[in-house]
């Protein structure tokens, strides 16, 4: 069984559940604002888009490990074809498996603190973890420059969209958040209404990433499909073009078995 992979098949996919979970975070926000019923905070906690250890975060870190396979693919397509490129998607599938990690593990999270000590952090720097965070964004902008600009024009374009909607919603929106929570605070409606739209931003920014590899990868390798088959579907296959006597050469050890039984 096949079937084929349409990056924009994939693209509705992704942008559907990201409609679906921002709609259950704004349905919170009614339901504890408008209503003030506390039967909705458990509810609202497991699909809150301000916490972590939940479904969005479930897939966001999913969403992130599925850019780095296709990047990883990428990478193999690339070695195989001597790319002089392939490091870069290299490097970028390790990039996003980290990025993955770090959102389940929430590493960043932990840097805050020592960040906020160290560099006396206030205002729009106080989750002060976007210190470090924008600087490594700076030194891979610089050092992936020349391989951005190598890159076919619509798949570079959209690499481009794609990383200013994720770091505008991860960075910059962070830091928008960061004077907003010490203004009206972590439990505001104003603030969960931007966290609403910084995760929003996130998760866009990944889905459209993963629409542009899988563009390229189509542009690359031709159409994209999946295969599904069993041992039996194989043995078949072989029976169809092998001559005769040739079969018992061309299958494993254990299927010879089989069908001399």
């Amino acid at each position: 069984m096949s079937a084929v992979l349409s990056p924009r098949l994939v693209f509705r996919l992704l942008v559907t559940v990201i409609t679906v979970l921002v709609f259950l975070h704004a349905a919170g926000l009614v339901a504890q604002f408008g209503f003030g019923d506390p039967r909705f905070l458990e509810l609202r906690a497991l699909f809150d888009l301000n916490l972590e250890q939940n479904i969005p975060t479930l897939f966001s870190t999913l969403q992130l490990m599925l850019a780095s396979l296709l990047l990883a693919i990428v990478f193999a397509v690339a070695r195989r074809d001597r790319n002089p490129d392939r490091y870069y998607w290299a490097g970028l599938s390790l990039l996003f498996a980290f990025l993955g990690a770090d959102e389940f593990c929430e590493w960043h999270e932990r840097l805050m603190v020592p960040m906020r000590h160290a560099f006396h952090a206030t205002g729009a720097l106080y989750f002060a973890w976007v210190i470090p965070y924008s600087a490594l964004v700076l030194l891979f902008a610089a050092g992936y420059a020349r391989f951005w600009w190598r890159l076919p024009a619509p798949t570079r374009w959209r690499f481009t969209a794609a990383g200013v909607i994720y770091v505008g919603g991860g960075i910059v929106l962070e830091m928008v958040g960061s004077k907003i929570e010490q203004t009206s605070g972590w439990e505001s409606l104003l603030y969960n209404v931007e966290t609403m739209a910084e995760e929003a931003m996130e998760m866009g920014g990944v889905a459209l990433f993963v629409y542009a590899i899988l563009g390229y990868l189509q542009q690359r390798v031709g159409v994209l499909r999946i295969e599904l088959r069993d041992d039996r579907g194989v043995v078949d296959e072989l029976q169809q073009d092998a001559a005769p006597g040739e079969l018992q050469d061309r299958l494993p050890l254990d299927d010879r078995l089989d069908l001399a039984a």
